[in-house]
C-alpha cells in the first residue's frame, strides 16, 4: 500500500499568495449621495487602502438580523470559534484587533502570518461561547463571525458592534462557502476587488491541480476525520458541503454512499462500508494520538475496515495527528483549503498512482 509520504508544509508560499494584494484608491462622492470611503481618509495599520466602490451606509441583512454600518470600518473583531473569519480577513490584506483562539491558536498558517500584529487572541472553552467583555474592550467597529448560527448571541454581539455575518442560514457546519462570506467582507470594508482576487487566485490554484492530476477524474472520494477511539471517525465529505465541493472541483466524484451520514456523521461499525471510495481519506484530528501514516490501531486493524476496496487497493490517505491537514481542511477557506491540499494532493496522487 502506498501510504508512506512525507508530511512537507511550507507555511511561507501560501502565506505571500495572500499578502501582496493591491488596494485601489478612490475619490469621494458628490453631495446629495452615499458617501464612499476614501482611500486618503480610511487607510489604516489594519487594513488595506480602500478602493472606493462601497457606499455607506452599509445594512446588511441576515437571518438574524438587521446590521448598519455607518462608515469604513477599521477595528475588525473576527470572533469565530473555527477562525475562518480571521482567515478571510488575513487573506484581504487586513489584521483583526481581536480573535478567537479556540481555532486560532490551531492554524500555524494564521498565526505565521498575524499572531504578533493581533490586539488580543481571547480564549473560550466552546465554540458557542464568546466573552462579550473582552470583545468589547478592543473597541472594534463591526464583530465578523462566520460558520455559526448566531440566534443567540447575535443580539448581544450587536450591542458592542455591528455584526458581519452571512446572508444565509446556517444549515450545518461546511454549509456557507467562504467565497460568499469574502464577498460580504470585501464589501464591508471596501475591498470587493481584493475579496475577488482572493477568489480567482483560489480558482486558479485548484485549476492547476486538475490540470496537473488527471487521473482524478472521475474517480469517487470520501473525506473522513479520526477523533481518537472514543469519538471515532467521522465522515466530512456531505453531499453538498464545502468539502465535497473542494474535491469535486478537482475532478472526484461524490462517493456512492455519502447520502448514508446526513442524519449522522458518525461511521458506526454498521456504517463503515458506506464510507467506501476509490479514494479514502482520513485525517487525525488533536485526539487522534495513535494515528501514523501507515495504520490507526483501533480502526485499520478492524475486519470491516481492512475489507474496503480503498483499503485493499492501496488508495487509503492517512494524516496523523501532527499535520495540520485535517483542521486546514476543516476551516473550508482559502488558506486552510491550500494548506491542506498541498499536503494531501501529492499523497493521494502516489496511492492512486
Amino acid at each position: 500500500m502506498s501510504f508512506r509520504f512525507p508530511l512537507l508544509i511550507r507555511l511561507s508560499g501560501v502565506l505571500l499568495a495572500f499578502c501582496a494584494l493591491a488596494a485601489t484608491s478612490c475619490s469621494s462622492t458628490s453631495n446629495g449621495t452615499p458617501e464612499s470611503s476614501s482611500a486618503s481618509e480610511t487607510t489604516s495599520s489594519l487594513l488595506p487602502a480602500a478602493e472606493g466602490k462601497t457606499e455607506y451606509p452599509l445594512t446588511l441583512t441576515s437571518p438574524y438580523g438587521e446590521s448598519v454600518i455607518d462608515k469604513r470600518p477599521t477595528r475588525v473583531a473576527t470572533v469565530g470559534a473555527n477562525a475562518v473569519d480571521t482567515e478571510l480577513l488575513l487573506s484581504l490584506g487586513g489584521v483583526p484587533v481581536t480573535t478567537n483562539g479556540l481555532g486560532f491558536n490551531k492554524a500555524p498558517w494564521l498565526k505565521e502570518a498575524a499572531a504578533d500584529r493581533i490586539e488580543l487572541v481571547f480564549e473560550t472553552e466552546s465554540w458557542d461561547q464568546y466573552p462579550y467583555e473582552s470583545i468589547a474592550a478592543a473597541k472594534p467597529d463591526v464583530i465578523v463571525v462566520f460558520g455559526y448560527d448566531l440566534t443567540n448571541s447575535f443580539a448581544k454581539l450587536s450591542e458592542i458592534a455591528p455584526v458581519v455575518t452571512s446572508d444565509k442560514p446556517w444549515t450545518g457546519y461546511f454549509s456557507n462557502p467562504w467565497q460568499d462570506n469574502i464577498r460580504i467582507l470585501g464589501k464591508v470594508l471596501d475591498l470587493s476587488g481584493a475579496a475577488e482576487k482572493v477568489i480567482s487566485d483560489y480558482d486558479s490554484y485548484i485549476a492547476g491541480i486538475k490540470q496537473a492530476n488527471p487521473g482524478f477524474a472521475g474517480k469517487s472520494l470520501s473525506y473522513t476525520v479520526w477523533f481518537g477511539t472514543q469519538r471515532g471517525l467521522s465522515y466530512q465529505s456531505l453531499p453538498g458541503s464545502i468539502i465535497t465541493e473542494v474535491f469535486t472541483s478537482m475532478g472526484f466524484t461524490q462517493a456512492r454512499n455519502a447520502g448514508s451520514f446526513s442524519e449522522t456523521q458518525t461511521v458506526s461499525p454498521e456504517l463503515m462500508g458506506s464510507i467506501d471510495a476509490d479514494v479514502l481519506i482520513v485525517s487525525g484530528s488533536e485526539g487522534a494520538t495513535e494515528a501514523t501514516p501507515e495504520a490507526i490501531p483501533g480502526l485499520t486493524d478492524s475486519a470491516v475496515f481492512q475489507g474496503l476496496g480503498a483499503w485493499k487497493n492501496g488508495h487509503t490517505v492517512i494524516t496523523e495527528k501532527k499535520s495540520p491537514a485535517g483542521w486546514a481542511m476543516s476551516t473550508a477557506g482559502p488558506m486552510g483549503t491550500r494548506v491542506a491540499l498541498d499536503i494531501l494532493v501529492p499523497r493521494i496522487a502516489e496511492a492512486i498512482g
